[in-house]
């Protein structure tokens, strides 16, 4: 068993494509905050955690201009309901197909 534990670390390590390399992590952290890394991609979509296992945010964004797709994370526990069709709607977005 723990022979397995370091192969699992270092699957979890694995790069990130060039595409999520360019948007991390000068533009990411200063798009959504200093806490804030890219932490998966799926397509055209990359997965932002910004502490969103301590309730911090996350974001579903796409590759090319980090549109925000969908805001989840601690961002759904807010008491605070918005029109916002982007925040908790989904999460994740329909367009996050992989995994399922």
């Amino acid at each position: 068993m723990l022979r397995l534990v370091p192969l699992l670390f270092l699957m979890a390590m694995a790069p990130l494509s060039a595409c999520a390399e360019e948007a991390a992590p000068g533009k990411v952290q200063e798009t959504f905050g200093p806490n804030c890394v890219v932490a998966s991609e799926c397509g055209d979509l990359l997965y932002i955690n910004c502490n969103s296992e301590t309730d911090g945010p996350a974001y579903y964004v796409k590759k090319d201009g980090l549109e925000v797709v969908m805001k989840c994370g601690g961002l759904c526990m807010s008491p605070y309901k918005t029109d916002d069709k982007t925040q908790c709607t989904a999460c994740p977005p329909a367009e996050w197909t992989c995994g399922r």
